[in-house]
């Protein structure tokens, strides 16, 4: 069978527009980048414009996106040296994944990125004194092997400040930390159904060397949360030494009041007290002022 060739002559529109796009893109930044990687002669960039045209402005949209909801997916079209589409990472992304290395050291893997992004560098170039100062007794408990019980009003960034100096352990001793809210933690353990699944969850959040157990007193309080969990996590841990730290809305005593009864008002005095007991053993009482941050 005869082999049949097509021969297509470029017309004088589709020369003339490659030859605008060419001049139009040729000093390109981009394009230019994209030429000190992949070298090519204008020949070889003409016969593919259309292409680096359409690189080029997926690349300047690409740079344009800051945020995980403004994209569908984590890769963007560009081209390799053989003109072929490959796919690259968005640029934000690349540089959060730089500055959130340090998540393999958090053995839960929900943790918000803001908080994983919490540097307590940062803070201290732009906070009061007195904010300082409470960051101050933070390390100072730490290096003295004590927790903390970070307490104060709603919205001044406790959990926030906390995530911070976890991340700080992490980075500068190489800790392993779990950070759960109260009622999350409860919540996981009502969840796990088998002995088996209980055990190694519990294993896992007494034996983990920096706990912090956040929001403590917002739970419903019960004989399930308080005495079952809190009191058996809360004295492991400081039967193992491990570092424990919490925040808070009430002071310890205030706590106490609250787990002293539960939604019968039926009176668990000596409960309430095993727990507080443990939590003061573990932890160094400090406290946090400042203004709502949540609606600034």
């Amino acid at each position: 069978m005869e082999r049949i060739n097509f021969n297509f002559k470029m017309d004088d529109t589709t020369k003339k527009l490659i030859e605008n796009t060419y001049q139009r893109i040729r000093n390109h930044p981009i394009l230019e980048k994209w030429l000190t990687k992949y070298p090519k002669n204008e020949t070889e960039i003409k016969a593919n414009i259309f292409k680096l045209e359409k690189m080029i402005q997926s690349e300047e949209q690409a740079a344009l996106l800051t945020s995980r909801a403004m994209v569908q997916s984590e890769y963007y079209e560009t081209l390799d040296g053989d003109f072929e589409v490959i796919y690259q990472k968005y640029p934000f992304l690349i540089e959060e994944d730089l500055k959130t290395k340090h998540r393999t050291g958090y053995l839960n893997d929900d943790v918000s990125l803001e908080h994983l992004l919490a540097d307590v560098s940062e803070i201290a170039k732009k906070e009061s004194n007195d904010y300082k100062q409470v960051m101050a007794k933070i390390l100072n408990s730490y290096k003295e092997n004590k927790g903390v019980f970070l307490y104060g009003s709603m919205g001044i960034g406790k959990t926030y400040l906390l995530h911070a100096f976890l991340n700080y352990f992490i980075k500068e001793y190489n800790q392993k930390v779990y950070s759960i809210r109260v009622n999350n933690l409860i919540l996981n353990f009502a969840n796990r159904n088998k002995s088996e699944e209980f055990e190694q969850y519990f294993n896992k959040i007494v034996t983990v060397p920096i706990l912090l157990i956040d929001d403590i007193g917002s739970e419903i309080v019960d004989d399930f949360g308080r005495d079952t969990v809190l009191f058996s996590v809360l004295d492991e841990r400081l039967n193992h030494k491990k570092l424990t730290f919490f925040t808070s809305n009430h002071t310890i005593e205030n706590l106490e009041t609250i787990y002293k009864t539960d939604k019968y008002r039926t009176d668990y005095s000596d409960n309430a007290a095993r727990v507080i007991e443990r939590i003061r053993a573990l932890s160094v009482e400090i406290q946090m002022v400042g203004n709502n941050r949540r609606y600034k």
